[in-house]
């Protein structure tokens, strides 16, 4: 070995620590794409999820609209379903009736008192927290 020559540990060469590098910057990229696909997937994902809901809820919605109120359930302890719902996975679907005074009286002893304003008015869906739970909403 030549007089002032660096001397290597033969367990860090160039080409290993390079590879290394390589492999530590190929590591990254692959995390930081999968970052931003698991990402992109969820956002969609809950969107999804989230119209289904409306949509259930906006037909449900137009079917008790078209009921004449001698026909709508009356209040009971057992969860009100529209005629047809026999879907026992659905999340349950509570009704209430909200006077022009703004008082709420629902139509299934299970459900949470409804909070004057926590509907939208313009008829869009809206999320709210009733009690501890979090509800879709529509008028």
């Amino acid at each position: 070995m030549p007089a002032g020559a660096p001397i290597m540990s033969p367990a860090i060469r160039p080409h290993t620590a390079h590879a290394w590098r390589v492999a530590a910057a190929a590591t990254l990229l692959v995390l930081a794409a999968s970052v931003v696909v698991v990402g992109v997937f969820d956002v969609e994902v809950v969107h999804r999820l989230v119209r289904q809901v409306d949509t259930r809820l906006s037909d449900h919605l137009t079917d008790y609209a078209r009921l004449p109120q001698t026909l709508l359930p009356a209040p009971s302890p057992v969860i009100a379903r529209p005629p047809g719902d026999v879907d026992v996975d659905n999340a349950p679907l509570f009704l209430w009736t909200v006077s022009s005074s703004g008082k709420a009286a629902s139509y299934d002893a299970a459900a949470p008192a409804l909070v004057p304003g926590s509907w939208s008015k313009t008829g869009q869906p809206t999320t709210a927290t009733l009690g501890s739970s979090s509800f879709r909403l529509q008028a």
